[in-house]
Parts: structure tokens; sequence; C-alpha cells
């Protein structure tokens, strides 16, 4: 039994020293428990960088619109480009933008990476898709039936997606700020 707990500390501190894992671990599996350690992963692993966007993209079904990445002047996004996130171990945030900064909170909301970040009482919920020190990949999920949607329609032509659509998903892709 004491190996057992030697063991299963050890690869505790190998998985917060790595970061995290290429995917969201499942909940307990680094040692058995109810997923506190995964959380406790993910924020160390969230807030050793400043992140800023790689790519993203729109996805429904087949369907996919690529907006921005960095490494395609074709899909060049002089907003997305000159934006930063900065996650603090406090739980705060800090967005940098073209335009300035933006303030606000960020906490995980269930031990397999759902993010939920409130900026200006603005509460957007995310799921972290990939996370370790190279990169950090979520996505978003929009509905026509949140609340305070308008015009749907418009919005998916502007996207180049579907016209019967009633979600697609907003995808992430983030490095370290260089």
């Amino acid at each position: 039994m004491k190996n057992l707990i030697l063991l299963t500390t050890a690869l505790f501190a190998i998985f917060i020293v790595t970061g995290c894992d290429e995917r969201i671990p499942t909940p307990g599996s680094a040692t058995g428990n109810s997923g506190e350690t995964n959380n406790a992963a993910i924020k160390a692993a969230l807030a050793v960088n400043t992140w800023q966007y790689d790519e993203y993209s729109f996805k429904a079904g087949d369907s996919t619109r690529v907006v921005y990445r960095r490494s395609d002047p074709r899909y060049d996004d002089p907003t997305l480009k000159a934006s930063y996130i900065t996650f603090k171990t406090d739980g705060t945030l800090v967005g940098t933008l073209p335009t300035g900064t933006q303030n606000g909170t960020w906490k995980l909301i269930d031990n397999n990476g759902k993010l939920q970040v409130t900026i200006d009482g603005d509460i957007k919920n995310y799921q972290i898709t990939k996370l370790n020190a190279q990169s950090f990949e979520y996505i978003e999920v929009f509905k026509k039936s949140d609340p305070g949607v308008t015009n749907w329609d418009l919005t998916l032509k502007a996207l180049y997606l579907p016209a019967n659509l009633t979600e697609y998903t907003g995808v992430s892709i983030m490095s370290p700020k260089k």
C-alpha cells in the first residue's frame, strides 16, 4: 500500500510539472479522487503562459470556415493577431486587444475541462479540448436558442455557414505568446 501511495504521488508530481496531457484527463485519473487533481493541473497549465491566437474557425457538421490562421496571410485578422490572454492563478484574467485591455475572472466549472470566463458581466462557457505547454485549444458552442441571439441568419451568412443551422462551434487554437 505504501508503494502505491508513493507511485501515485510521483505520477501526480509528473502530471503537475508537465502542465497537462495532450487531452483533458478524466476525473480522478491522476490520483483516483473525485477530480480535484485534474483542475489543479489544468489551472497550473493555463496560468503558465500568455496565450496568443494561432487559428480561429467555425465548424458545423462537415463545414469549416477558417477566420484566422497566424501562419497563413490568406486568413489574416488584425484583431486576433494582436489579441492575447493571460490567466492568473488567482482566478483573474487579462485580455489584451488592439483597443486596450479587458479584465475578468475565470474558473473551471467541472472536472473535465469546462472553463467559464466572465468579462464585464458577460459569462461564456468553453470546453478545453487540448492543453499542454505548446498548445491551448478550446471550443464554444453557439446556439440559435441562446438568450440574446439576434440576426442568426445574417450571422450564418457572414460566416459562410449553411443557412439551416441551429448551432455551430467556434474552435480556437492558441500557443504561448512569442
